[in-house]
């Protein structure tokens, strides 16, 4: 019973730890950069280095104007938190008949 336990518990624990993580996407959606007029500095949002965010950059989901200052694509953005969530709704369908069968 403890490894069935385990089982279910330890998934769970992992998405939210990689919740509690800090996205620097996030830190462009929460100040509303989405466009040349509203783009703002790495430093300003609290991001020490142009690193944290290289990944996005090099996919074009944030965007350099070319002055420093970076905004958020809205199109690619809303794009990949559809993909998301269709992944996770995708691997929830799958993975809970699993966890009821462990857990009965």
């Amino acid at each position: 019973m403890p490894f069935r336990i385990g089982a279910v518990a330890y998934p769970i624990g992992l998405l939210l730890l990689a919740r509690k993580l800090p996205s620097p996407v996030a830190a462009f959606r929460k100040a509303s950069a989405y466009s040349v007029e509203t783009a703002r500095k790495p430093a300003s949002l609290g991001l020490t280095g142009a690193w944290l965010f290289e990944g996005a950059l090099k996919s074009g989901l944030v965007v350099a104007t070319g002055d420093g200052r970076y905004y958020l694509d809205p199109v690619k953005d809303r794009a990949r938190r559809k993909r998301f969530w269709a992944a996770a709704i995708g691997v929830m369908l799958v993975t809970t008949p699993v966890v009821m069968w462990l857990a009965f």
